[in-house]
């Protein structure tokens, strides 16, 4: 399942794609040092890192996965677990004493999910039932008329 958010109030969306830039030139920097390179050939690459970096920047909507972490904060001690596994520094402790993972800054890994120890933090679309359910329908015996190299006999 996907949703739609506008890119505008994206704003934490917005620092990722610009450390996902920063990233992307520094990298091309690294690359000028492997060998050397004509002007026009590294004045090319950096034009078309920008260019990658203004199709997202121009869109008015982004489509992202529906897959976001959710904070029960009635469950949360705020051990900071959560804060400090997360690759893409989502969580943080808002206001009232708990974490709070924005859905704009979630990229949906499950990382935090797995490590917080009072099981706080769910996994939209993606609930430990909904798991079960995929392996108990995996596991159900298949009708053998299906023509599978398995299924001879």
């Amino acid at each position: 399942m996907k949703q739609n958010i506008e890119l505008h109030t994206n704003i934490q969306a917005l620092s990722i794609i610009f450390a996902n830039l920063v990233e992307n030139i520094a990298l091309l920097a690294r690359s000028l040092a492997h060998s050397p390179k004509f002007i026009e050939e590294t004045v090319t690459m950096a034009k078309s890192a920008g260019q990658q970096a203004m199709k997202i920047l121009c869109k008015k909507e982004m489509i992202i996965s529906a897959a976001k972490a959710k904070v029960d904060p009635e469950k949360c001690s705020a051990c900071l677990l959560c804060v400090c596994v997360c690759s893409y520094g989502a969580p943080f402790i808002n206001e009232d004493g708990v974490s709070q993972i924005p859905p704009s800054a979630c990229m949906g890994c499950g990382i935090c999910v797995s490590e917080c120890p009072l099981r706080a933090i769910t996994l939209k679309h993606c609930t430990d039932d909904q798991i079960l359910a995929k392996i108990d329908a995996m596991l159900e015996p298949t009708d053998s008329s299906f023509p599978f190299p398995g299924n001879a006999g």
